[in-house]
């Protein structure tokens, strides 16, 4: 029998998904860079939903798609 649902990953399998360390992927957590609903806790045991964190991550991207002109009156 197969599940439909997602696997929770560690931490350390989310940080290396993410081409990150262990203690970068930490900080993104308590910054919430990785919101809380695309984890669970249970104590000091994190599990994360790759893809959820994956949608995030893509959300909180500073677009790349904005021109530069130099018409920043602060350059």
């Amino acid at each position: 029998m197969t599940s439909t649902s997602t696997p929770y990953v560690t931490l350390e399998d989310a940080a290396k998904h993410f081409l990150v360390s262990v203690s970068t992927f930490r900080s993104w957590v308590r910054a919430g860079i990785v919101p809380k609903d695309t984890y669970i806790q249970a104590g000091s045991v994190y599990r994360f939903d790759l893809p959820a964190v994956a949608a995030a991550l893509r959300a909180a991207e500073p677009s790349s798609t904005t021109p530069t002109t130099g018409d920043d009156p602060d350059e």
